[in-house]
Formats: structure tokens, C-alpha cells, sequence
């Protein structure tokens, strides 16, 4: 059975190179501690590579939660601050918030954005 490729198994075969030098085997050894060395560096650089992006993919989640609290609390005093419902006259625009068409008016889209489930997860979450 083989063992798994660690550092210390490739001293192990380093060892048997060294120690060896007339095992029949030789030439095999070498070129397998040459190719399983190539193999780990390539790991590590992919592994190197990967990590940097994932790096780079949590500071980008940071920024757009911090970007979507502030949304949602300036959004949240906008509501507060106008603190009136929409209500439409006989044509269909938004007395209260000016004259914007049923379904355009900024309070009433504002409040469907803040009553998403979404939404409400990411604050629960940042209430914590």
C-alpha cells in the first residue's frame, strides 16, 4: 500500500537514494522524488493561488455587507423620516411622496426592500 506523499515521505525516499546507491531500483527512486517534488510544488502554488482568491472574495463580501447595512439604514431613517404610506389619487400617483406612479414611488420600494427576507437575515445578522 502506498503511503500518502508528506514531506517526511519524501525524505523517506530522499534517504533511500542517498543510502542505496547501488539498489537496483535507483534511476526509478530518483525520478519519482523529482516527480512527486514537482508534484507538491505545483500543490502549493495552486493552494498559494487559491487561498489569495478567497482572500480577495471575503474582503469583497466584507465591503458589500458593510455597502448593504449603511443602504439599509439610511433606507431606514428615509421611512422614518417620511414616516406617511403612500397613498394614490384617482389616476394612480403617490399623493404623499410626489406624484410618482403606483409601483414607482421610492417609500413604497424602499419598504418591499426592507421587508425582504434577505434583507431581514443580513440585519438580524448585524444586529449580533
Amino acid at each position: 500500500m502506498d503511503k500518502p506523499m508528506t514531506d517526511e515521505r519524501l525524505d523517506e525516499l530522499e534517504m533511500i537514494r542517498m543510502w542505496n546507491f547501488n539498489h537496483p531500483q535507483r534511476m526509478e527512486l530518483i525520478a519519482e522524488i523529482r516527480r512527486l517534488r514537482e508534484e507538491l510544488e505545483r500543490s502549493e502554488k495552486e493552494r498559494d493561488r487559491f487561498c489569495d482568491k478567497l482572500h480577495i472574495k471575503m474582503d469583497e463580501h466584507r465591503e458589500i455587507e458593510r455597502k448593504l447595512a449603511e443602504a439599509r439604514e439610511l433606507f431606514e431613517e428615509v421611512v422614518d423620516y417620511v414616516d406617511e404610506k403612500c397613498w394614490y389619487d384617482h389616476h394612480g400617483y403617490c399623493q404623499a411622496h410626489g406624484l410618482q406612479p403606483k409601483g414607482e414611488c421610492f417609500v413604497e420600494l424602499i419598504v418591499a426592500w426592507l421587508k425582504n427576507p434577505a434583507v431581514q437575515a443580513a440585519k438580524e445578522q448585524g444586529d449580533e
